[in-house]
């Protein structure tokens, strides 16, 4: 009952997480420098899932995240995006060693705003964001699993991004077993997405090792470009689809799950569970991917064997 996107790609720039919102919630691109919700957030009204799910069709929104609240200016973006709750780290105990360096851990986030998400009017669209699996890629030794052998490229900071990441699967595990014990499972689509590249250009040589080279091209960099897309909702005919798409085709692709027509909004994504559309991602700096070929840092490839076009 998941459906899952193996050829899906990040779309963000400076902003980071921040742009990702922006992309996946209302489908338009941020800014061409810095962060669209630190810079102009605050003035922007935006066409947001929150808002369209709430004037469309009756939905309660709301955010869970365990850093404070000005953070990405999200106390303020948030309500210009029709968020009508947001559960900032005042929500949280994040003393002691509850919080990593950007907020509240994962498992904790989960477990402690289920008594905040058993209170929201159904239905309701609710987003969580989630810290741990971020760049330093730190996690306390009573986090850690024993049963859990990570890569030994040489670089601690690529080492520890699988381990944080393998916290993450257990920490959503628990999330959904909560899910399917309450009921709540069986009336949901949960969405799971990544915002930003994990392990980024710098670490060209501990790349390589992941992927069992000597060394790393222009092409490997533009895959490791790719997160995770994955929709799950009871009675969806699960498997992965090799679509290629980016953050952008997000907002339009849920609509099309819940029977909402994006006709009226300014929207530049395409719905992904479509035939009729163009497998293109564009990255922020020129570059891009498409079914056929990739262009990245200056030099083209064929996307389906990496051979570069000369």
């Amino acid at each position: 009952e998941t459906y899952a996107f193996d050829n899906f790609f990040h779309q963000v720039g400076q902003g980071k997480t921040s742009d990702a919102e922006n992309l996946l919630e209302t489908s338009t691109f941020g800014l061409s420098q810095g962060s669209l919700f630190a810079t102009l957030g605050s003035d922007n009204t935006f066409e947001a899932a929150p808002a369209i799910l709430n004037q469309r069709a009756g939905y309660t929104s709301a955010v869970f995240h365990g850093n404070i609240a000005s953070f990405w200016n999200r106390n303020n973006v948030y309500k210009n995006m029709g968020y009508q709750y947001f559960f900032d780290a005042s929500y949280y105990d994040t003393s002691g060693d509850k919080s990593t360096g950007y907020g509240l851990k994962d498992k904790l986030l989960f477990k402690d705003s289920i008594k905040y998400l058993e209170n929201l009017q159904q239905p309701f669209y609710v987003k969580y964001i989630t810290v741990t699996n971020h760049f330093p890629f730190d996690l306390d030794s009573e986090d850690t699993d024993p049963n859990f052998t990570a890569p030994d490229t040489g670089s601690t900071t690529v080492d520890n991004y699988f381990v944080t990441a393998h916290y993450l699967d257990q920490a959503v595990k628990e999330f959904f077993t909560y899910l399917d014990k309450s009921g709540l499972a069986k009336k949901s689509i949960i969405v799971l997405y990544g915002d930003h590249y994990g392990i980024s250009d710098n670490h060209k040589a501990a790349i390589a090792k992941i992927l069992g080279k000597k060394s790393v091209t222009n092409y490997d960099l533009a895959m490791f470009q790719k997160v995770p897309f994955m929709i799950n909702m009871e009675g969806l005919k699960g498997g992965i689809d090799h679509t290629y798409g980016g953050e952008i085709d997000v907002l339009p692709t849920i609509e099309d799950l819940l029977g909402i027509s994006s006709d009226k909004y300014i929207q530049f994504g395409q719905d992904l569970l479509s035939t009729k559309r163009n497998q293109i991602v564009p990255f922020r700096d020129g570059d891009w991917v498409s079914k056929t070929y990739t262009k990245y840092g200056g030099d083209y490839y064929y996307t389906s064997t990496g051979k570069p076009i000369t």
